[in-house]
């Protein structure tokens, strides 16, 4: 499906690339196939060079490889979306809080996974904050 504003083609990679998200495309064997400019400001990287074709767990804190890597599975062979809370390490060894969401993104006769993110380790510090302060 094509969409058109005034009979003119959106140019959707403009708008992934603007995006505020952090967008990552994996393949099925978890390298890295695209990221989007949010993404690279999120993990702290200078440039695609430094994160394509690199393995997605590189970038998730080891304890939560496992649990990456099965719904990824779920992704690839089920076709599902999948919500969930990571921990992911930037470039310079920061450990942050991720909210995601892996998709199918089909391109011709191939799956491959979307992924979305957010930084949500502000919001989670405010909100233990919060509930401290209530104690």
């Amino acid at each position: 499906m094509i969409l058109e504003i005034n009979s003119k083609p959106i140019d959707f990679h403009q708008l992934v690339e603007r995006s505020l998200n952090s967008i990552l495309i994996v393949g099925a064997t978890g390298e890295i196939l695209y990221c989007n400019k949010a993404c690279l400001d999120l993990l702290n990287i200078k440039s695609t060079t430094d994160i394509i074709f690199k393995n997605v767990c590189q970038f998730i804190h080891p304890p939560f490889h496992k649990i990456c890597m099965e719904r990824l599975t779920k992704v690839f062979l089920n076709q599902e979306t999948i919500n969930t809370e990571v921990k992911m390490i930037r470039n310079n060894g920061e450990i942050i809080d991720i909210e995601s969401i892996a998709a199918p993104f089909y391109l011709e006769n191939q799956v491959f996974a979307q992924i979305i993110m957010q930084n949500i380790t502000d919001h989670k510090l405010h909100k233990n904050i919060y509930m401290i302060g209530k104690s």
